[in-house]
């Protein structure tokens, strides 16, 4: 998301009030020909790779740690959030995902006083793009027309307000990937084998507001409020099933079954900041439960208090629920 730097990890009850960290710096579009840089007949025909933009033990989780692309909310609640929102500990360099030319460094249109630099990926199937919002401290020598290495330096990524921890919103533009009428794809799709083991690393930690509704790196930018999902237990004592609806952005309701029959109802609020994350669970009939979950993509681990009782202190013995894309 990208509408407002900065992130209140202030609870209200138990749930988080946020203004989620920002995000794009505007719609990937394929770059103009012309560009001052060539690269070699191998790389031109080379399918499109990335690294992350990250550093291994750079990565923080005192917010979100990877806002996922896709997700709805943060001033995405029509079109979906379009790349990755990345936590960086405060200081840390972003990094160029590919060799490339800088098209161009703007103002970032949240913080004047930050900057987005954009950058361009020649194939033969067109001009790819990645870019990097949120930056300071832009090298001088990282200006138009300047061809840079991946890896290298673009810039330091911006503090959130509290200081604590950094991010950046990356965007990957793939001129053969067209979604709700912008050239922006899930970065994803486009991770190199080496930089896996980071970005499987850094999602495993990560935890947002949307995470019981859309739970995966990649979510779809097509959906719209409500957004329904449904967790099946596949081991433990919880209720079979948990059919989850956000209505909004800061509503969201259950309905627990077990063996088809409806046990429990109500609407519930979460405290995603923490790790593991926490939900209250608020019955139709006034009883509530408390939560501590965890997910990683089409995995959630839930221990769920009885009504009435202490929140589980930890997932030591959670049920074990799935879901499906």
């Amino acid at each position: 998301m990208r509408e407002r730097l900065g992130i209140s990890r202030t609870l209200s009850g138990l749930g988080l009030a946020v203004a989620v960290a920002a995000c794009s710096g505007g719609p990937s579009q394929p770059s103009r020909s012309g560009d001052p840089a060539t690269p070699s007949p191998s790389a031109f025909s080379a399918p499109f790779v990335i690294d992350l933009p990250i550093a291994a033990g750079d990565g923080a989780t005192l917010a979100y740690g990877i806002w996922p692309y896709g997700v709805h909310g943060g001033g995405h609640a029509v079109d979906g959030h379009g790349g990755f929102d990345i936590e960086y500990r405060v200081g840390a360099p972003v990094l160029a995902a590919a060799d490339g030319v800088v098209e161009s460094v703007t103002p970032d249109a949240h913080d004047p006083a930050r900057q987005v630099v954009h950058l361009t990926h020649a194939r033969d199937r067109g001009q790819y793009r990645t870019d990097y919002s949120n930056l300071l401290a832009v090298p001088d020598r990282v200006a138009a027309g300047a061809a840079v290495a991946k890896g290298e330096v673009l810039g330091i990524a911006g503090a959130f307000p509290d200081g604590r921890s950094a991010m950046i919103h990356f965007q990957l533009g793939d001129p053969t990937h067209i979604e709700n009428g912008q050239v922006i794809a899930s970065p994803a799709g486009y991770v190199s084998a080496s930089a896996r083991p980071l970005l499987d690393e850094l999602w495993r930690t990560s935890a947002y507001r949307a995470e019981l509704c859309e739970p995966f790196l990649t979510n779809s930018r097509a959906h719209s409020f409500p957004i329904a999902r449904t967790w099946t237990r596949q081991s433990g004592n919880g209720p079979s099933t948990i059919q989850l609806t956000c209505v909004s952005e800061s509503e969201t309701t259950y309905v627990m079954t077990n063996d088809g029959a409806v046990v429990e109802s109500g609407s519930l609020t979460i405290g995603w900041s923490l790790r593991p994350a926490t939900a209250d669970l608020r019955s139709s009939s006034g009883s509530t439960r408390l939560a501590t979950y965890d997910i990683v993509s089409e995995t959630m681990r839930l221990a769920l208090g009885g009504p009435g009782a202490p929140r589980p202190a930890s997932l030591d013995g959670a049920s074990i629920y799935t879901t499906v894309p």
